[in-house]
């Protein structure tokens, strides 16, 4: 336990060095899918660091809770989820910047059928998610991400819950996000 916090306090000290290159924000959603049934709620705060004009190092750790089914057979997970990625700029005019994050995320945590506990579930992935930040000035700004090329995996627990495997190239519209950054 020593040596983690010593870890983290080194860690804190390296970030505050730099701190005007610091950002914060995160994306909360909420998805309604009337056709599996299926609600779901992430919020996901983030935190990174801009190393220079072009490259960032950042991730996103939240929550997500997922409903699926009716009433009378609903299935309920809750997950803890982390995303470390490193963002490359490779495009910016005036306030808008293209760019790629390349990471992974694992997300893990248990559901529930009939208030009796499930498998513990596990889901990871690991890819490219190209995306486009508007500056709205200095300080504010907000982050879309667009499709996701890579791959996802996941085990037996959360397969149950509706998770899917695969890999390849995804536009569609769960593989869009949105959200707002403050630039310290």
């Amino acid at each position: 336990m020593k040596k983690f916090l010593a870890f983290a306090a080194v860690v804190l000290l390296a970030f505050s060095a730099k701190a005007e290159d610091l950002y914060a924000g995160g994306s909360l959603s909420f998805w309604r899918n009337s056709t599996d049934k299926q609600t779901t709620i992430s919020i996901l705060p983030e935190i990174g660091i801009h190393l220079d004009s072009k490259w960032a190092l950042g991730t996103t750790i939240g929550y997500t809770h997922t409903e699926t089914g009716s009433d009378d057979n609903k299935y309920i997970t809750n997950a803890f989820q982390i995303g470390p990625y490193a963002r490359y700029t490779y495009f910016t005019y005036e306030k808008v910047s293209l760019f790629c994050d390349g990471g992974f995320n694992i997300s893990t945590g248990k559901g529930r059928f009939h208030g009796e506990s499930g498998d513990a579930m596990t889901a990871w992935s690991i890819g490219f998610k190209p995306g486009v930040a508007f500056n709205v000035n200095k300080k504010f700004g907000v982050v879309a991400h667009f499709g996701f090329l890579g791959y996802e995996g996941v085990n037996d627990g959360a397969k149950e819950a509706g998770y899917k495997e695969g890999f390849g190239l995804r536009f569609s519209g769960d593989a869009m996000s949105l959200g707002f950054y403050y630039n310290f």
